[in-house]
């Protein structure tokens, strides 16, 4: 007589709880109770990055206008990846995984430096007007890159302002090429000159200076691993499973913080087309700045980029 075979469902049971230990959720209610206002900050930060950019777009565009977020898409791709790699990191954090969720937001605000940066290149008036590319030897390469492609396809250089994505599938060829990498310090640099860092004092100083602490996790420096973390700040706890650090995740929440801040900020500034063409987007600013849930974020960036972009149009600001 054949045997039956085993359900499905009893064999995915152990698994599920097997990965549950083995990732540590046990660790997310301990992580919140440690310090719940400051993480659920930092969390709703996230969500108010993911919020902004389609609250400028108003839903009662015109059908000739329906697809105007073609025009910054090229930013638009990267914040929408942001947004998940971002909730991920802070997943991380909470389950005591802090490498991980350190190198994570490290890319998260990588994404936006490139998102920001491309978009900007897709325009006739950044490439006009980009001392900082000229001067570095790779982004250069891409810049000659580009315009060479442009002179034999002239038509492209309209289509690069109307969906801005497609600067990517233009330079496809040579934006993974060693020789023609971009440094993200130069992209910053660029940025900055470019006025997309609009809001936040000190531009190079603050973004190169949480750029640069984040990449130490990157680079695996050996005080930046979870293990070199034990050893400095809980040695008796070292062959335990991972330690739940008050200090280390008050360090990563600020750091989450101060990226999605930095993000809002972009984000307004790339987009400011969209604030000075549709009233809805200069409305809902107005009352963002005003919302005491965004107050209670405590941003340090965000607000003041907004209060310069609505400065533009109403003096009271």
């Amino acid at each position: 007589m054949r045997q039956s075979r085993p359900s499905l469902v009893f064999k995915q049971e152990p698994a599920l709880q097997h990965i549950h230990r083995e990732m540590f959720l046990g660790n997310i209610e301990k992580s919140l109770r440690m310090m719940y206002q400051k993480a659920r900050r930092s969390h709703n930060a996230i969500h108010e990055l993911m919020l902004v950019a389609p609250a400028l777009y108003p839903e009662s565009l015109p059908d000739k206008e329906t697809f105007e977020w073609h025009r910054h898409s090229a930013y638009l791709t990267y914040h929408w990846e942001t947004f998940h790699l971002a909730h991920t990191s802070f997943q991380q954090a909470l389950c005591g995984s802090y490498n991980a969720a350190f190198t994570l937001l490290r890319t998260s605000l990588e994404l936006l430096v490139r998102g920001a940066f491309f978009d900007c290149l897709a325009y006739k008036r950044f490439r006009d007007n980009s001392g900082v590319m000229d001067r570095d030897p790779h982004s250069i390469q891409v810049k000659k890159g580009l315009l060479e492609i442009i002179r034999l396809h002239p038509a492209l250089e309209d289509n690069l302002e109307k969906v801005s994505i497609s600067i990517y599938d233009l330079l496809e060829q040579v934006i993974d090429d060693p020789k023609f990498r971009l440094r993200v310090k130069t992209m910053m640099e660029q940025l900055s000159e470019w006025g997309l860092f609009q809001g936040i004092k000190e531009t190079k100083e603050t973004v190169m200076s949480l750029y640069s602490e984040l990449s130490k996790d990157v680079h695996v420096l050996p005080d930046r691993t979870d293990i070199g973390k034990v050893v400095i700040h809980s040695p008796r706890d070292l062959f335990k499973t991972p330690r739940l650090m008050r200090k280390i995740l008050s360090e990563y929440l600020d750091s989450l913080k101060d990226t999605t801040d930095i993000g809002i900020a972009l984000t307004i500034n790339v987009l400011q087309e969209n604030i000075e063409r549709y009233d809805e987007a200069r409305d809902y600013l107005e009352q963002l700045l005003r919302s005491r849930d965004f107050r209670s974020l405590l941003l340090k960036h965000a607000p003041t980029a907004i209060q310069l972009t609505l400065g533009k149009h109403n003096p009271r600001y």
